[in-house]
């Protein structure tokens, strides 16, 4: 893409030489300010959650949930921990937690990791079975109006027997 033509190979490279219908050619690119989410983390709610993608599935999973591979690899949900906030809150790798916020909560399998940073949780939102968006703000940007899923205040406990 683009292809003029029926026939044509297409556009190896797009904006090679200009950046199509701008103002000489160049993309118009603004600086915006930082602004606070509409939640922060507090003693209640000390951890900051993030939620996202995996390389595995895509937005909801409907359709990379189908594909026996990618599903046989993540079949499940699982909440990324620093090795210091698990050993803060007693929580060993492959437990199931409790992950809770101010407006819901699921349950989740804990992945204690020293790569993501101390203070913050990181989940995929692909699975049906542990859903992150139960516990993430509902706020929303009031120019954009997108929903601020991507951070919230949350917090752990373990699961009882």
């Amino acid at each position: 893409w683009p292809c003029p033509t029926e026939d044509h190979p297409g556009t190896a490279i797009l904006h090679i030489n200009e950046f199509a219908g701008m103002p000489e050619g160049k993309a118009a690119l603004e600086a915006v300010e930082h602004r606070e989410p509409a939640e922060v983390v507090d003693e209640e709610y000390p951890i900051w959650l993030t939620t996202g993608a995996t390389i595995w599935h895509w937005p909801s999973g409907s359709m990379t949930r189908r594909c026996e591979q990618l599903d046989k690899d993540a079949p499940t949900a699982w909440l990324e921990i620093n090795v210091k906030d698990a050993e803060k809150y007693g929580v060993k790798d492959g437990e199931t937690v409790v992950l809770y916020s101010r407006r819901g909560e699921v349950e989740v399998a804990a992945r204690v990791i020293p790569d993501i940073k101390e203070g913050v949780f990181f989940m995929p939102f692909h699975f049906t079975e542990a859903r992150a968006n139960l516990v993430t703000n509902t706020a929303y940007d009031p120019v954009s109006r997108t929903p601020e899923f991507k951070v919230c205040a949350v917090n752990i406990r373990k699961k009882e027997a």
